[in-house]
């Protein structure tokens, strides 16, 4: 390791995605080998940026980034997936979160690690425990929970999950948080994890989005419901489910954790919009507070919409419009879905099924609502950033975004408690 406050360079960082602007800040080399990140963070001060140079960096002891520090590889300046697959950091044996962080954030900045491939240990791994950190353009593998958000909050973005032997990212007792643009792949059970303990807490925002999670053994995104509310409201939108089995969205009874289809009475409000659902055995169960709008579902092999035991009549109904069905079993399992009235059963036509985009020929191009109003109360808007044309096309991806949903760039800014996420 280079010797702190020998070599510092100020460069004036610019990264896409950072909740505040970075300001010139001092650079810390620090060169490969054993417990080595440790002790560079031991010398540094709330602002440095720690520059790992390629090479493993081994740990004997768990990591603690306990101050507003940058902890980055070569990726911070050259946005290239090679120079943060060159940066890894090794789990020590035995230990579970191992990587954690801590720091309180300020005006100046939050904790942040910055492209490199994070190998796990075969137990849970990174959690963010200050009220706001990020974790940003990672790579992490051979974790069982991958990273958790526990007690903290905060942004996990860009990155690529895969192969959790437990849940990709799991999220308990939580601050407010945004999860965007990641790629999570092949967790053993749920693409994300959210148990929604009650809490008397200020209220807090869920965003996830702009997400690919392919492969899940049991749900793409898991709301587990415990008795009173959490105070957490939820809005999941632009994410592709695919080949996840379960369900792409699942409401879970009971303090339950494996799917059995009987949806969720849980009070927390969750709106799912324009969210491609391909492959997986269903897309959504069911609870009484959800708002599904403008969503893809095709190729579902149990349900594309699973009642439950929670949804009953009058007031306690979700709403249901501005949707596209195609090749499920089913398209909801109670019989018409109640109240709507723009649902398409017709082949979206993707010119992919792994992207999902839409030619210009497809039903649901122009076909969304960008506000919806139910019993005169307004219970959706989409800022015209979101979309292009008319209307808002359906499912995850507009027409004309043929990439990935994971590498679009947010539309706009995005508000969570004191935070502010820009594009």
């Amino acid at each position: 390791m280079n010797v702190p406050g020998m070599h510092r360079i100020i460069p004036l960082l610019v990264l896409a995605g950072s909740v505040t602007g970075v300001c010139a800040a001092a650079t810390i080399p620090v060169d490969p080998g054993t417990d080595v990140i440790q002790a560079a963070l031991a010398s540094a001060k709330d602002g440095d940026i720690l520059l790992l140079a390629p090479g493993t960096y081994a740990n004997t002891k768990p990591i603690n980034i306990n101050k507003r520090v940058i902890i980055a590889s070569a990726y911070l300046a050259s946005r290239n997936d090679e120079d943060r697959d060159a940066v890894v950091i090794q789990g020590p044996p035995g230990a579970e979160e191992w990587l954690e962080l801590s720091a309180p954030p300020a005006a100046a900045g939050a904790a942040r690690l910055i492209g490199v491939w994070v190998q796990g240990n075969g137990l849970h791994t990174a959690n963010i425990t200050s009220t706001w950190a990020e974790i940003l353009h990672c790579k992490f593998t051979g974790g069982k929970d991958q990273v958790s958000l526990t007690r903290g909050g905060g942004r996990v973005a860009y990155c690529h999950i895969e192969g959790s032997g437990d849940d990709n990212i799991d999220c308990d007792n939580t601050r407010d948080w945004m999860i965007d643009h990641n790629t999570l792949v092949n967790a053993r059970e749920d693409g994300i994890e959210v148990r929604l303990h009650p809490d008397k807490a200020q209220p807090r925002t869920h965003v996830f989005c702009y997400n690919l999670v392919v492969g899940s053994g049991q749900s793409g995104i898991q709301l587990i419901n415990y008795a009173g509310d959490s105070r957490r409201e939820f809005f999941i939108h632009h994410n592709i489910f695919r080949n996840c089995r379960g369900a792409g969205v699942s409401c879970m009874h009971d303090e339950q954790s494996q799917e059995n289809y009987r949806g969720s009475a849980m009070e927390e409000k969750a709106t799912i919009y324009n969210n491609t659902f391909d492959g997986c055995d269903a897309g959504i169960t069911l609870a009484p507070r959800l708002v599904i709008l403008n969503n893809i579902f095709s190729h579902l092999t149990k349900c594309a919409l699973v009642k439950g035991d929670f949804v009953t009549t009058g007031a306690a109904q979700p709403v249901i419009d501005y949707c596209l069905f195609f090749d499920n079993t089913a398209h909801y399992d109670a019989g018409p879905i109640p109240g709507a009235h723009h649902l398409i059963n017709e082949d979206p036509l993707f010119m992919d099924r792994e992207n999902h985009a839409l030619p210009a020929s497809s039903p649901g191009v122009n076909a969304g609502a960008a506000a919806y109003s139910r019993a005169q109360e307004q219970v959706f808007s989409m800022a015209a950033a979101e979309y292009f044309g008319a209307a808002p096309d359906l499912g995850a991806n507009e027409h004309g975004s043929s990439g990935p949903v994971t590498t679009r760039r947010l539309p706009r800014e995005v508000t969570l408690g004191p935070f502010v996420v820009r594009p």
